[in-house]
């Protein structure tokens, strides 16, 4: 069991080291110090959601730091604890068969590559990085249990509020806005978050007319799914977790999900650090609770995810392929119905395109292939979302006020999503920009340099193409406006001819109907017919002389005519 150092012994610990490898600082360190009494206190599972727990019931009367945000963490942690008639998280999920595939440690030793081994667990033998000499990489994958976060707290000294912004699934939609993680940079030094896309294609037929239900089904499906995972209903430790599902069109569709960084130092010997990495991706999709990405048969033939495929040059010439111990190879049977995504391969087989003496001392550097691989995914999304564009513009062509509609309502979907996007990769832009002031080890080697200039480039490329394509979508919504302002404006023209003539038309008759109510045509009266007739024509035509020019008046016109005339009368 660990020994918890209050600060102040941990500075006198460490000033003799010298730590020229460490610029971590002490007031940017996360100590646990959550509530009195934690100086000093060798803390076991239990104490440490115990410590959540008191925590969460700090007030606001009488506490700036107030815990009632940490309040759905810390009945999750406790869980265990509970008798088991309280309890309201499914206990069936603690540790089961597949319970050793949530943690891989990875000690990074500067001779050798880096290589997963399971984290030691109760009596369960393995490693922690308490015990390990090296630096450290903590990776761990899906759905978690209690047990687990208690033991992995407990063991490594983590922060809570890493797992309170990991697991923010557990709040309830209508208290959302009163719990929302912290966005300040200041608060992102040592915990941070970044999107892992994965683009799908579903095999159904493509029916224009039946998108707006799809996309209405889908909703509602994961609307359930979101409450499932909140009360943890059918879930089981390492099943993946999916934070949002959107359907592009009647194939192509994306969900999201959330990868959690936390760097820390590593309390018995200061001058080591560890870094914890926590994937949404666990096990495989087919293998997971069901969500609309799936067809009701569930079959991996009918959804297929799009590989998220790293670059590295002379790849072919290289050995790249995977042989790990840990993971059983499925039957034939099996595979058929697997989803397979490449960030299922993260945990167990990470750091392998990274130098390992470069990698023991820069944590920075160490997570560079995970930003690679967000990336990566992200431009594999805006790459198809260009693709549909593409399509869109086609759409245009096409003067079928059923298509332009259509491409009308594709625009404005595709627009909110990058804009979604937008927001999440430049929050990881600015961290990565703001990487000197994290006082993490830094190695001065040219391969962490060159790594970093290229990880801020790439991250600077997706801001850049997320805007074209958002200006793209602005161009063809304005081109839609301009080109319905157009077709109005044909109409109205169309219109007033029609009106016109009609007015024409009026101007005839109304004279006709206002002459006939007032002689009545009641021509008896008169002892000769036929000078009734006289009469009636003598006084319709002036009346209709006098609607023509009524109609036909325009007062600048004569103006300008009458000048005209006397212009030439006294040039004359």
């Amino acid at each position: 069991m660990n020994q918890i150092k209050s600060p102040s012994s941990r500075r006198h610990h460490s000033g003799g080291h010298g730590m020229e490898h460490s610029s971590i600082r002490e007031d940017d360190e996360s100590y646990h110090n959550i509530r009195k009494g934690s100086n000093s206190v060798s803390l076991s599972p239990q104490e440490y959601a115990e410590r959540v727990r008191d925590h969460s019931e700090t007030s606001i009367s009488n506490s700036l730091y107030s815990g009632q945000q940490y309040d759905n963490l810390a009945r999750f942690l406790w869980e265990p604890y509970e008798p088991t008639q309280t309890r309201t998280f499914p206990t069936q999920s603690l540790l089961k068969k597949r319970a050793r595939d949530f943690a891989w440690l990875y000690e990074l030793r500067p001779d050798s590559p880096a290589s997963a081994s399971p984290l030691a667990h109760g009596s369960r033998p393995g490693k922690h990085p308490s015990n390990s000499e090296y630096n450290c990489l903590l990776i761990l994958r899906g759905y978690p249990s209690a047990q687990w976060l208690n033991e992995v707290g407990s063991q490594c000294n983590i922060d809570p509020e890493f797992f309170h912004r990991h697991l923010s699934f557990l709040v309830r939609g209508a208290e959302k806005h009163q719990h929302m993680s912290f966005v300040l940079p200041s608060s992102q030094r040592t915990i941070f978050q970044m999107p892992l896309t994965s683009v799908g294609l579903q095999a159904t037929n493509a029916d224009h007319s039946n998108l707006s239900t799809k996309r209405a089904k889908a909703t509602a499906e994961m609307d359930t799914y979101l409450h499932n995972l909140r009360i943890g209903m059918g879930w089981e430790c390492g099943n993946s977790v999916v934070r949002s599902f959107t359907v592009h069109d009647e194939q192509l569709f994306s969900i999201e999900q959330k990868v959690t960084v936390y760097v820390s130092r590593i309390y018995k010997a200061s001058e080591r650090w560890i870094a914890i990495i926590w994937f949404d991706c666990g096990d495989d999709l087919s293998q997971s609770p069901e969500g609309p990405w799936f067809e009701p048969s569930r079959s991996g033939l009918h959804t297929y995810f799009c590989p998220t495929i790293l670059f590295k040059p002379n790849i072919p010439f290289t050995n790249h392929q995977i042989s790990n111990q840990y993971t059983a190879e499925p039957s034939r049977s099996a595979a058929r119905d697997l989803v397979h995504q490449s960030a299922s391969l993260l945990s167990t087989c990470y750091g392998k395109s990274l130098h390992p003496a470069t990698m023991s001392q820069d944590p920075f550097y160490a997570l560079t292939e995970l930003f690679s691989f967000v990336s990566t995914s992200e431009i594999t999304l805006l790459n198809a979302i260009s693709a549909k564009l593409n399509d869109t513009d086609t759409d245009l062509l096409d003067m079928d006020p059923t298509a332009i509609s259509r491409a009308q309502n594709k625009l404005l979907h595709y627009r909110r999503i990058l804009e979604e996007q937008s927001h999440k990769i430049s929050e990881v832009l600015a961290f990565i920009k703001n990487r000197e002031q994290l006082k993490w080890p830094q190695s001065q080697s040219s391969k962490a340099m060159n790594a970093s200039a290229r990880t801020e480039q790439d991250f600077e490329y997706l801001v850049d193409r997320n805007v074209l394509l958002q200006e793209r979508c602005e161009r063809a919504l304005t081109t839609i406006m301009n080109n319905a302002n157009i077709s109005e404006a044909r109409s109205g023209i169309s219109l007033s001819h029609r009106v016109f003539k009609l007015t024409l038309l009026a101007s005839a008759y109304v004279p006709l109907s206002f002459s006939t109510s007032i002689f009545g045509m009641n021509f008896l009266e008169f002892k000769d017919h036929s000078r009734g007739y006289w009469v009636w024509a003598l006084v319709t035509v002036p009346i209709l002389l006098v609607s023509s020019l009524i109609l036909f008046w325009d007062g600048d016109k004569m103006r300008r005519g009458v000048k005209k005339i006397q212009a030439t009368v006294m040039g004359g």
